[in-house]
């Protein structure tokens, strides 16, 4: 292989591997499940009948859209609550709910893998979700923002 050759393979080897770098960087940026929670609680169904309710900081750097989700928000990386919910055989169905001064969005990673998301379900700018026949175990739960500024809010837990 000649002296030429060498260097534009060298090249394009050198650029693959930023380019590598540069699409693991921005998934690394993502919100993941993974991360220790900024908080943790455990409940049982009958524990939930009456509401929990959690002061936490809404919104985040990290822009879902940019990280593969369909919907708009912004949260942190690490989740705000990692929830483990057990006991749940005589309750149908479990509420997430995020009020704040701001325009608060949910984003919900179940026991079973999958990703739940809610802008605006509750009352004005204010998120809810609700999970039927919930599967107890460990949830990861985000409280974000629409817009991407931060403010103060209140994540409530509740059984039904």
């Amino acid at each position: 292989m000649g002296k030429e050759n060498m260097t534009g393979l060298m090249w394009r080897v050198v650029l693959g591997c930023i380019w590598l770098m540069a699409v693991n960087g921005a998934a690394v940026a993502c919100p993941t499940w993974q991360m220790a929670a900024a908080r943790y609680d455990d409940a049982t169904g009958a524990e939930l009948w009456q509401a929990r309710s959690y002061t936490v900081s809404a919104g985040g750097a990290f822009h879902l859209q940019g990280c593969g989700f369909p919907d708009a928000g912004h949260v942190a990386r690490r989740p705000t609550l990692e929830f483990w919910l057990r006991d749940m055989a005589a309750y149908s169905r479990v509420s997430f709910r995020a009020a704040g001064s701001c325009d608060t969005v949910l984003l919900l990673h179940d026991p079973a893998g999958g990703w739940w998301f809610d802008d605006d379900g509750a009352d004005g700018l204010n998120a809810r979700l609700t999970l039927w026949t919930p599967p107890e175990g460990i949830y990861d739960i985000w409280v974000g923002t629409y817009d991407g500024r931060t403010c103060a809010a209140t994540l409530t837990v509740e059984s039904f």
